[in-house]
């Protein structure tokens, strides 16, 4: 999977060929900043669930270290 500045840098190589010789409209700019939020904001869900994936985990680690302990005392 290609990286979040991999996937923005070909988001405005695309965006500059197809805008090559011509004056930038308030559209396409629009359009662009569309695009580049899209790709942030796929990465940043991406991220959310990584990090409630590893908070889940850590959780049940630390219940599971609980009840061994009880389990020894």
């Amino acid at each position: 999977m290609a990286t979040v500045k991999e996937q923005v840098m070909q988001l405005l190589d695309q965006f500059a060929q197809e805008e090559m010789g011509n004056r930038l409209s308030q559209f396409a700019m629009m359009s662009l900043r569309g695009m580049m939020g899209n790709v942030l904001d796929q990465h940043l869900d991406g991220v959310e669930k990584q990090m409630a994936a590893l908070e889940k985990r850590v959780k049940e680690s630390k219940e599971d270290g609980k009840k061994k302990d009880e389990a020894n005392a």
